[in-house]
């Protein structure tokens, strides 16, 4: 994760985007990134409900999504929809996967 938070601090044309970042209940690459990303908001899903509302409100250019697993345990028939939502954002912003 650490490598992955630094390849993303060390893009300074990311500041030109504004950054959604998504985690579950516990992010283990947040406390990595720089603080000098300007237009970086940070919302957490307890639930794939929340994560699924997230993405509907969304109205970022670039998502980073914390995998969290804990997510799906009440919910795996969600998961197919999930998927689905990420594709459908994936045509206007740039999604990445954690």
């Amino acid at each position: 994760m650490e490598v992955m938070a630094e390849a993303i601090n060390s893009h300074p044309e990311l500041q030109r985007y504004k950054i959604l970042f998504i985690s579950g209940n516990h992010s283990r690459i947040l406390s990595c990134l720089s603080r000098n990303i300007n237009e970086r908001d940070v919302r957490r899903a307890n639930t794939l409900f929340q994560f699924m509302t997230i993405l509907e409100e969304n109205h970022h250019s670039f998502l980073i999504v914390e995998h969290d697993p804990l997510l799906y345990e009440d919910s795996q028939e969600m998961v197919g929809y999930l998927a689905q939502a990420l594709k459908q954002i994936s045509r206007e912003a740039t999604v990445l996967l954690l």
